[in-house]
C-alpha cells in the first residue's frame, strides 16, 4: 500500500468569541480531506458542546445521516439521527482536558457520490475518559469547496481550539 500524505491545507486557532470557523476554498487535488481538531468551550464546566460540520453552507432539512458509538469504561451507548449538519462529537469546557477530534471527509469531489464522513473523537487525558466513532454521509454530489464547523448549543470555542484541515494526496 502506498504511503498516504497528509499535506496541511489551512490551520485556524479560535478567537474565544466565535461559535464557528470556515475552511473555504478548498483545493479539488486530494485524495480525501482529514480535519484534526482540539476542542473546549467558553460555557458552563459542566456542560458538554457538539460539534457540528456543514458542507458548502448547505443546511437543508435532513441531507445529513450518521449512526454513533460513545463509550467509557464498561458503558456503550449507540445512537444516530439524520439533521440538517453532521455530528462530529462532543466536546467540554475550559475547566477539562482538550477533547481530539479526527474527521475523514471521503470522495469530496466527487461529482456522482454522497460524501462520507467518518470522525473519531478521545478525551483520553481527562478524569472522565471516553471514545466516540461515527460514521455518516452528506446527501449531495456537489463537490466540497468550503467546510463550516460550528458548536450547536451556541457556546464559542476557547482559544485553546484548534483546527487544521489537511488534504491526503
Amino acid at each position: 500500500m502506498p504511503t498516504q500524505t497528509y499535506e496541511p491545507i489551512a490551520t485556524t486557532t479560535a478567537s474565544g468569541s466565535t461559535n464557528s470557523i470556515s475552511f473555504n476554498s478548498i483545493p479539488g487535488t486530494y485524495t480525501r480531506l482529514v480535519i484534526v481538531a482540539n476542542l473546549q468551550h467558553n460555557g458552563p464546566s459542566n456542560n458538554m458542546e457538539e460539534l457540528r460540520i456543514r458542507f458548502n453552507n448547505y443546511s437543508g432539512g435532513s441531507s445529513y445521516q450518521s449512526v454513533r458509538w460513545f463509550g467509557k469504561g464498561g458503558y456503550l451507548n449507540t445512537g444516530g439521527e439524520t439533521a440538517s449538519s453532521y455530528q462530529c462529537g462532543y466536546f467540554s469546557s475550559t475547566s477539562y482536558t482538550p477533547t481530539v477530534s479526527r474527521i475523514n471527509v471521503l470522495n469530496y469531489v466527487s461529482s456522482n457520490q454522497t460524501k462520507q464522513m467518518i470522525t473519531q473523537w478521545s478525551s483520553l487525558g481527562a478524569a472522565d475518559p471516553y471514545l466516540f466513532y461515527n460514521g455518516g454521509i452528506w446527501n449531495s454530489n456537489s463537490t466540497v469547496t468550503s467546510i463550516q464547523l460550528s458548536t450547536f448549543y451556541g457556546y464559542n470555542f476557547s482559544t485553546a481550539s484548534t483546527f487544521t484541515l489537511y488534504g491526503i494526496a
